[in-house]
């Protein structure tokens, strides 16, 4: 009987005594066979613990890229919180500073006034031909602090000639648009005047702004200032504005709409506004806050309106000096 010897699988492996070659492993589970006067049964540790290490290597590789992974999930999850919670907190600031670029602007104004014989400043400034040129918004830069930009304006070429173009992207702070309407709106800004006469009245001018050219009644660019402005020589004429007390006397300070937050953005040099009449709904408003507005008014105090709670009637009421008996009532 030939001689065999046994893996510690089971296998039984014959053994030639005439070859000269003994096999080394088993030809079913490939493990190593014992050298002679070995046994399998000694030689089977050794076998399982190579193949525990390799077993144990493959765990902690999956146990390693399981860490890996749940950690970047984390991170990922972590980011998306603070990114919403810095989201949230932003959108909640957009109405504050929104109300701060109102102010500022509501302070200008009458800063202009003061300047230009309690006069409100002009929704447009035209050329000797009617041709409209500039906004009330280039007007009041020097009582903005922006001195140096508005001495750069040729005033006596429309907002979008290639000078002027040039400047749009020094577009100050205080026009735009707080938040995501930043990004969508450049060089534009939702602040604007309600521009026209909404009823007729008995009183000067029918309403605070009223770009509507009438050369026999403009104002020569100048006239009216207490400052020299080198550029008072080029002939450029104002649209109609009001004198603020016109207002106030009537209404009151708080009751004097100066400015509004527009449904639609316009360039901010361009001499466009919100254009009503007395006969027609009044135009869209509220494109910041679906709707909904910040006005400024003639004491610089910034209001917040509730644009399904307000009718049309009672803004109108404060939009000229002497309302029509049908706007008498309560204000906002």
């Amino acid at each position: 009987m030939n001689p065999s010897i046994t893996c510690a699988c089971g296998k039984q492996i014959p053994l030639d005594v005439s070859g000269t070659e003994r096999p080394t492993h088993c030809p079913e589970c490939g493990r190593e066979l014992p050298a002679a006067g070995v046994t399998a049964a000694e030689t089977a540790p050794r076998n399982e613990s190579k193949e525990a290490a390799a077993a144990k290597r493959k765990r902690w590789s999956a146990i390693r890229w399981l860490r890996m992974a749940t950690a970047a999930l984390t991170i990922i999850v972590i980011g998306g919180i603070l990114a919403g919670a810095w989201y949230r907190y932003d959108q909640a600031q957009i109405p504050e500073r929104s109300r701060e670029n109102l102010r500022q602007i509501g302070q200008a104004m009458l800063r202009y006034s003061e300047d230009h014989r309690g006069r409100l400043p002009p929704a447009v400034l035209y050329d000797r031909s009617g041709r409209p040129l500039h906004s009330w918004r280039v007007l009041i830069l020097p009582y903005l602090g922006k001195q140096s930009l508005y001495a750069r304006f040729r005033l006596d070429e429309p907002w979008d000639s290639l000078h002027n173009s040039s400047l749009m992207s020094e577009m100050p702070a205080v026009y735009s648009p707080p938040g995501w309407a930043l990004w969508r709106e450049r060089y534009s800004t939702f602040y604007q005047v309600l521009d026209g006469p909404p009823a007729t009245t008995a009183l000067g001018p029918d309403g605070a702004f009223d770009s509507k050219y009438a050369r026999e009644t403009a104002l020569r660019f100048g006239e009216s200032s207490r400052a020299d402005d080198p550029r008072a020589s080029a002939g450029l004429l104002l649209s109609q504005s009001s004198e603020l007390r016109t207002f106030t006397d009537w209404h009151g300070a708080r009751n004097t709409i100066l400015a509004v937050e527009a449904g639609e953005a316009v360039p901010w040099t361009n001499p466009h506004d919100l254009p009503i009449s007395w006969d027609k709904p009044l135009p869209q408003l509220g494109g910041l806050f679906r709707g909904d507005f910040n006005m400024v008014t003639a004491d610089g105090a910034v209001h917040f309106v509730e644009r399904k709670k307000t009718s049309d009637d009672v803004l109108k009421k404060n939009l000229c000096p002497e309302p029509p008996p049908s706007l008498d009532g309560p204000d906002w």
